[in-house]
């Protein structure tokens, strides 16, 4: 492939079976992790046909865009992007996405096989234009981001002003009006992303049951 410049089965998961979901995911000298990422995200498509994922390579070195251009499937497609800010390569992805709505999701994270589905069902319930989660670390990591990631991981879902960019999907009518993530930043671009959608009256929120698993500490 050449780059381009058991169930969680709610009611309105039913309801909502056309949704759309394009899985956005920008990578970097990722060979580490990518494969499990990729691989998770495709069981995850499996289990809910209408979405497709975008890698957005921002030129690594390592193999991983080798790797990504010998994935094959017709709902998966490359974009290279290299020597861009986060928030460009981001955008990249967004720019050539067909789905409803746009999930971003980190290349050292991997999802479960039933995310979607529960994605699906968590915007209808709750009718926000941006839902996501922190994420959750590796058993086997150091007891230093242990401690940092017990102090700050929430104790409920709930409203919030703004969403780890490791893990949030934003509907395609929201990420336009606020012009997306800024390309001009090199980091909080999420937060930033944020401050636009409350300065526009967009809910977010932070839904528990979302939760992946982050590889990279």
């Amino acid at each position: 492939m050449e780059p381009i410049d058991e169930q969680y089965l709610g009611e309105a998961t039913l309801k909502q079976s056309s949704l759309q979901v394009s899985i956005i995911v920008p990578t970097y000298n990722s060979r580490p992790f990518v494969e499990a990422a990729s691989e998770s995200i495709e069981e995850a498509m499996d289990r809910f046909p209408s979405s497709e994922v975008i890698y957005c390579d921002n030129g690594s070195n390592d193999g991983t865009l080798e790797y990504l251009a010998a994935l094959k499937g017709q709902r998966i497609r490359l974009v290279s992007r290299p020597e861009a800010t986060i928030g460009a390569v981001r955008n990249a992805g967004a720019r050539i996405a067909s789905g409803k709505y746009l999930l971003f999701i980190d290349s050292d994270c991997t999802i479960p096989d039933d995310y979607l589905i529960r994605l699906s069902d968590s915007l209808v319930r709750t009718g926000a234009a941006s839902i996501g989660c922190r994420v959750y670390l590796p058993r086997d990591a150091h007891w230093i981001p242990k401690v940092w990631h017990s102090m700050h991981f929430p104790a409920s879902s709930s409203n919030v002003k703004w969403l780890n960019s490791a893990n949030v999907c934003v509907s395609r009518e929201a990420f336009v009006a606020v012009g997306g993530f800024s390309e001009s930043i090199e980091t909080g671009e999420d937060a930033e992303l944020g401050l636009k959608l409350n300065a526009h009256g967009y809910r977010q929120y932070q839904d528990l049951s979302l939760a992946v698993l982050h590889h990279r500490n």
